[in-house]
């Protein structure tokens, strides 16, 4: 969808039966902080709103848990939504084209134990992501130019 056009997308706020466990369906409960889903919907979003999209090619053994979209912000900075829709966690390596360098990334991570993303630092380039999970991973300074962002190798 992020090569699509999509120029809006509405959230809806509908009943959940149990807008207060995070086991039923909905994004939101009943005082309005989003669960998981709402969390995800907000990663999302933040996605969306980058200027240009950027190519991302998923790598590795086993690659069919494992999603990446990936855009860049104004300042340059890159982003990074990455699900993994699997059990098992993935440990993955961002590799980026020889010109571009990074300090490190920021991983926002969506956990069932509270409203918030937990924040996580990377000092480079490697991470894991639990299963059942989604991340929003910035990497501040990484290149402003056209090449694409790189590849995730499992």
């Amino acid at each position: 969808m992020q090569m699509e056009g999509i120029e809006e997308a509405t959230l809806y706020r509908g009943s959940d039966v149990a807008p207060d466990q995070t086991t039923f369906y909905g994004m939101l409960r009943s005082d309005g902080t989003p669960k998981g889903p709402g969390l995800a919907f907000e990663f999302w979003s933040r996605l969306a709103a980058t200027r240009e999209r950027l190519d991302v090619a998923v790598g590795g053994a086993d690659t069919r848990t494992l999603w990446c979209l990936a855009g860049r912000t104004d300042k340059g900075a890159v982003r990074m939504l990455i699900a993994n829709t699997g059990r098992t966690p993935v440990r993955w390596t961002l590799r980026l084209p020889a010109a571009q360098s990074s300090p490190g990334m920021t991983i926002e991570e969506i956990r069932n134990d509270g409203v918030r993303p937990a924040m996580l630092k990377a000092p480079g380039l490697r991470a894991m992501t639990p299963g059942y999970t989604a991340q929003l991973v910035t990497i501040e300074g990484a290149g402003s130019g056209p090449a694409p962002v790189g590849s995730v190798v499992r």
